[in-house]
């Protein structure tokens, strides 16, 4: 809110409620806070989802295509004379909204080979993972759009074996003698290792965002991407007008917002592994005689362990949009006729008399 007066009235003496596919679903005080000039409203999975407003449904006769939250204050309860202080200042009262989602399964998933099913074990990369050229694609246009201040993800992955680094150092031997060099090796082992550390919330590849139909590299640093989130993603994802109200239900090259893109960047080894333990294999045949005695003082090399291939149980998305207040209505003429309507009484709001018109104004000043 514009200040923190406007708040607190609204907890004192309103009623939140939003659109729902059903009507109005209302909001218990229990989950209304103001802090500052700020008033929190929390609302859990068990209340159902907020829809677009249908006027056949919601009868406010209002021109709104979007889910609406209203304050519905109490004709009894509500004191007039806040009213007009909170009408009577400004033509804006509001200044923002935001809207925190946590956990949010609603993605539309793709690799390479099509569409991916959340929820379901599935591989984002395919069966045959390419560094560099593997794609995996998430996407809602109800989360990746131009009121995007920030997101992050929570990722379920399967079967990735304990102490990662350790597994994957038995590539090593077998990675020399197949002639990699030390720091190509380093390179690898740090790659699995950071995969290991992050692969809660991170994907093992690089971002790229759709924007005006083109894919937007985006590099992670201290700025952009902090806690596990994305930072400051205002102007990752293109303004799509009236078409952001029309739900993403499929991905196509006809697409221009909305989606991301992660193309792999971590080797698993999954290319390389045939050769290494060949290698391993022919060079530790060395070491044993006819009747499986060694011969030599050098201990076999390591023999590698199955490369993991990436596999994801499923993927929450924790995200924020922000919507500021930028219409001035002042210079409005239904609402400079309707401001006047309600300056012409508030003088003498107490008179039981004038009540009535009081009331009728300001909700017609509502309505506008």
């Amino acid at each position: 809110f514009t200040n923190d007066a406007d708040a607190r009235l609204v907890r004192d003496y309103g009623h939140v409620e939003y659109s729902s596919a059903d009507g109005w679903q209302a909001v218990d005080a229990s989950c209304l806070s103001v802090s500052s000039r700020k008033i929190t409203i929390t609302v859990s999975k068990a209340l159902p989802p907020f829809a677009a407003y249908a006027e056949d449904i919601h009868q406010m006769h209002i021109a709104a295509k979007d889910p609406v939250l209203r304050v519905v204050f109490s004709k009894d309860a509500l004191p007039y004379k806040n009213v007009i202080k909170l009408l009577g200042k400004s033509s804006r009262w509001i200044d923002s909204i935001t809207a925190n989602v946590k956990e949010s399964s609603g993605l539309l998933l793709y690799n390479d080979y099509g569409k991916l099913n959340n929820g379901t074990p599935f591989l984002p990369f395919g069966p045959n993972p390419v560094v560099g050229s593997s794609r995996f694609l998430m996407g809602n246009n109800k989360i990746f759009n131009k009121y995007l201040c920030s997101f992050g993800f929570s990722i379920e992955w399967r079967g990735v074996p304990n102490e990662l680094g350790k597994y994957y150092s038995s590539y090593i031997e077998g990675r020399k003698l197949a002639g990699y060099k030390d720091e190509e090796n380093n390179l690898f082992l740090s790659g699995i290792e950071k995969f290991a550390s992050t692969k809660e919330h991170d994907f093992p590849g690089k971002y790229s965002f759709l924007k005006d139909g083109e894919w937007q590299e985006k590099t992670k640093n201290s700025k952009s991407y902090a806690n596990n989130k994305f930072l400051g993603t205002e102007g990752f994802f293109s303004d799509q007008g009236d078409a952001v109200r029309q739900t993403l239900t499929e991905y196509s090259n006809e697409v221009k917002s909305g989606f991301v893109k992660v193309v792999l960047t971590t080797d698993f080894g999954l290319d390389t592994y045939s050769k290494i333990l060949g290698k391993v294999m022919a060079e530790n045949t060395k070491l044993v005689q006819k009747d499986g005695v060694v011969v030599s003082n050098d201990q076999p090399k390591a023999i590698p362990e199955k490369p993991y291939l990436p596999e994801i149980q499923s993927v929450l998305i924790d995200y924020e949009l922000k919507a500021s207040s930028d219409r001035n209505v002042e210079d409005d003429d239904k609402f400079k006729a309707l401001k006047k309507e309600f300056d012409d009484y508030k003088k003498d709001v107490e008179t039981s008399q004038t009540k009535a018109k009081v009331e009728t104004a300001y909700r017609n000043l509502l309505k506008s």
